[in-house]
């Protein structure tokens, strides 16, 4: 590395005006020296008898003193102008001390010119004087001159940039002397954005150890790192300000003073997006991110009705777009994993670092940037299974690895991926021993990653939490001691317990209803906002109209056989029902359609509709009448587009009707549900125990923890047993808090695809939070959802290649 100088040689520009400024110093004093002299003389005094030109005399004097008095004030000024050159040059070189610490900026990515763009923006918006380096990584991309030339532009001063209040740009000045500040490291091979992130801090701390050596740096100063995404800008110039408040004290009282270290170690700083269209869209006042048992980060809203007027608030996870600490900090953090290859893995090592072994990170609403999301290719936007096994690995003990992996369908192959990685170099090791534990972080921190804990003893009692609350009420304890197995079989118990147990308090996800899937439905009229009445059905039912033509309607074929010999309603059980004084279930039954089709609804509303506690038919026009309702939903209305249709009905059911009902069933205009078989199903021991976690059966649907439950007849995706769902055709039912999950995870669930195969969409989104079709089959294998014609199923013959069988 090459010595550093302390002062620098004046540039030929600054050469040419002092040699101007001499010269023409020099030609005023040749030609007025003899009349200075003459006029200042002490015992000159103007009396030649001639009054005009003694007047002459006098004012000639006045003027020669006019010009000194001049001549001082421009002095003057060229000798303040010539300090703050000095201190100028000075502070590009050693910046402005302890309680103004200089940044040293990281910019890792994979394109040169989102790398570039984030560079300029760093330049622009911040005090070059503040700068000590900024340190461009561009991985995966060989050296290239052009690129070269590039970036030398950017530290030459050549594109827009600032120093002290001055913001400038030299493009005609090629003399014109920067101090170079810009780090430009190619590698050829991609090492990934973990191993890349501390190439640029090891050539920050190098930097800084040469400074030290040199007396360009004060050890009291705390040089602030800032981690800055490629797809990020910088775009308030006033940024540097409240992130040197978060970390570094206001100016010490006296010279022997040093600023003290501020309690937060670490901040992100507020982000804007830039949508399709090019405009930018300002995130939501306590937009904090997080992430949940799928390891995937998401938005969400810190809870605080006096966000408005804080400073900062913590979040669970980095916002990841740009995160500053002090340098010290990140030098000390533990976990240094280069297996972290993309930019979201990185992202939750160092959160956990921050959190666990650290003082947490915050968010600075006062400081923002601009994030291109186009600009991050879509691979770094997700962690890879080898990367979720060795977060595992580092952080998690055997219990919470077990949570995360179960919602991949290679679990199996995760917990392998995880011994193996044990064996690699730069797996961070005893993290357990050196920081606090992951249930820490779940408890006080990131309620998306809570998990029921089981008791150890009798004498303990169970904690269920997840996001919304810190800790639920200890149950009771004989409740502990009950054998769930007399409730459920094995396979059910297991897909019980790799569900997390969710409040069912309701949460607003609609984000003002301006975009899909939560945009809601439209009146008669077209007018926004209409919220159908889903009890007038039930309140107000119409009668039973039975065919004219009963022939049609009762011939004796295999559906006839099928509906009168293996179909039966239990009208005694639903009659018991009634006339117990225990809360009936609430159930809430929604049918799809389309206008075409409305001559279908009266039948489904005078059969079955009216017996469920709420009805709707989500359709393409909205008529009071028949009950339909006209949800918009995203793209075209077609049979390859359900998936965006049932989207859009889920939302509008959340929305409006979520806290009125218990459970939701949903199928389309040929459905027919025998609601009595239904309630009293939802009612039994099985499906309370399992609501319950698999324990004690529930014996209030009000119960704030309730497990996620999705019930239909379950396929195998294309013989794939490891992606099971429910099929659509005769539909499929979900409690309260399978629903609120599917709505809250519907924008990390494919929210663009169109297709036809909603049920199976719905079983994938449902599959990563490890919430999978539960077993409906009664005690005799009779399956209680048939998705095909009563006949069908009677008839059906399971064929010689078993693969082969749904």
């Amino acid at each position: 590395m090459r010595r550093l100088r302390t002062r620098r040689p004046p540039s030929s520009s600054a050469r040419r005006s002092a040699d101007a400024i001499i010269a023409l110093v020099s030609l005023f004093a040749a030609l007025t020296w003899p009349i200075f002299v003459y006029i200042f003389s002490p015992s000159y005094t103007p009396n030649t008898g001639n009054a005009m030109a003694d007047q002459k005399i006098r004012l000639m004097k006045e003027y020669a003193h006019k010009l000194n008095d001049k001549a001082k004030e421009e002095a003057s000024i060229i000798r303040s102008r010539m300090k703050k050159l000095l201190r100028a040059e000075l502070h590009d070189i050693v910046g402005y001390g302890p309680h103004l610490p200089r940044i040293a900026v990281v910019i890792v990515g994979t394109s040169a010119e989102a790398v570039a763009h984030s560079v300029e923006s760093v330049f622009s918006s911040t005090d070059r004087n503040r700068i000590l380096t900024v340190v461009a990584v561009i991985d995966g991309v060989a050296k290239d001159s052009t690129i070269e030339r590039r970036f030398q532009d950017i530290d030459e001063g050549k594109t827009k940039h600032s120093h002290g209040l001055l913001s400038h740009v030299y493009i005609l000045k090629p003399d014109k002397d920067h101090g170079k500040k810009l780090h430009l490291v190619f590698q050829n091979l991609p090492l990934g954005i973990g191993a890349s992130r501390r190439i640029g801090v090891d050539f920050v701390n190098l930097l800084v150890k040469e400074h030290i050596d040199h007396g360009l740096k004060d050890k009291s100063e705390d040089i602030i790192l800032l981690m800055l995404r490629s797809d990020t800008t910088l775009v308030d110039k006033n940024w540097i300000n409240p992130v040197t408040a978060a970390l570094i004290s206001p100016p010490p009282s006296s010279e022997e003073e040093t600023p003290q270290k501020k309690a937060a170690n670490a901040v992100s700083l507020a982000v804007d997006f830039i949508d399709a269209e090019g405009n930018v869209i300002k995130s939501k006042e306590g937009s904090v991110v997080s992430f949940g048992l799928d390891a995937q980060f998401e938005w969400k809203t810190y809870s605080d009705g006096n966000i408005e007027f804080l400073d900062s608030y913590p979040t669970p996870a980095v916002l990841g777009s740009a995160t500053a600490m002090r340098l010290d900090v990140f030098n000390n953090l533990p976990a240094r994993d280069n297996g972290l290859r993309s930019q979201f893995s990185a992202d939750m090592e160092l959160s956990l670092n921050l959190w666990l072994c650290g003082d947490g990170v915050d968010v600075l609403p006062a400081a923002r940037v601009v994030v291109n999301p186009s600009l991050i290719p879509t691979g770094q936007s997700l962690i890879t299974e080898d990367e979720l096994a060795r977060i595992g690995a580092s952080w998690l003990d055997k219990a919470y690895q077990a949570q995360f992996f179960q919602a991949s369908s290679n679990r199996e192959a995760l917990f392998r991926a995880a011994e193996k990685a044990k064996d690699s170099e730069t797996l961070p090791e005893k993290l357990l021993n050196k920081c606090r534990s992951f249930r820490w972080y779940a408890e006080e921190v990131n309620h998306d990653v809570l998990v029921a804990e089981e008791p150890k003893s009798a004498d303990e009692s169970s904690s269920v939490l997840d996001v919304n609350a810190r800790a639920h009420d200890s149950k009771d304890k004989a409740d502990l001691k009950v054998d769930a197995k007399q409730y459920l079989t094995e396979e059910q118990m297991k897909t019980v317990k790799s569900a997390k147990m969710q409040s069912i308090v309701y949460e607003d996800f609609s984000n003002g209803h301006k975009e899909h899937p939560h945009m809601g439905a439209v009146d008669e009229n077209g007018t926004w906002g209409y919220v159908h009445d889903a009890s007038a059905l039930h309140k107000n039912p119409p009668a039973f109209q039975p065919p004219a033509d009963k022939s049609v309607a009762c011939r004796k074929d295999d559906h006839y056989k099928m509906l009168t010999e293996k179909v039966k309603v239990d009208f005694e059980g639903h009659s018991a029902a009634e006339r117990s004084a225990k809360r009936r279930v609430k159930v809430f039954c929604v049918a799809y359609t389309t206008e075409k089709n409305h001559d279908r609804i009266n039948t489904l509303r005078e059969a079955w509709g009216q017996k469920c506690d709420g009805f709707m038919v989500a359709s393409t026009k909205t008529d009071k009448s028949l009950g339909t309702v006209n949800i918009v939903h995203q793209g075209q209305e077609a049979y390859e587009n359900i998936w965006q249709k049932v989207r859009a009905i889920w939302a509008y059911v959340y929305d409006n009707y979520y806290n009125e009902y218990d459970w939701f069933h949903i199928g389309g205009d040929d459905l027919y549900l025998i609601v009595e078989n239904l309630r009293l199903y939802l009612e039994s021991d099985v499906i309370r125990s399992a609501a319950n976690g698999g324990k004690e059966p529930l014996k209030d649907w009000e119960e704030k923890f309730q497990t996620p439950l999705f019930l239909g007849r379950r396929f195998a995706e294309q013989g794939n047993m490891d992606r099971i769902f429910n099929s659509g055709g005769s539909g499929y039912t979900i409690n309260r808090a399978a629903l609120k999950t599917l709505v809250h995870r519907f924008p990390q669930c494919s929210p663009n695809y169109e297709t036809f195969a909603e049920d199976v969409m719905v079983a994938e989104c449902f599959r990563k939070q490890g919430i999978f079709p539960f077993e409906t089959r009664d005690e005799l294998g009779g399956e209680r959802y048939m998705p095909f014609l009563p006949g069908d199923h009677l008839s059906y013959v399971i064929p010689p290649a078993e693969e082969k069988d749904w």
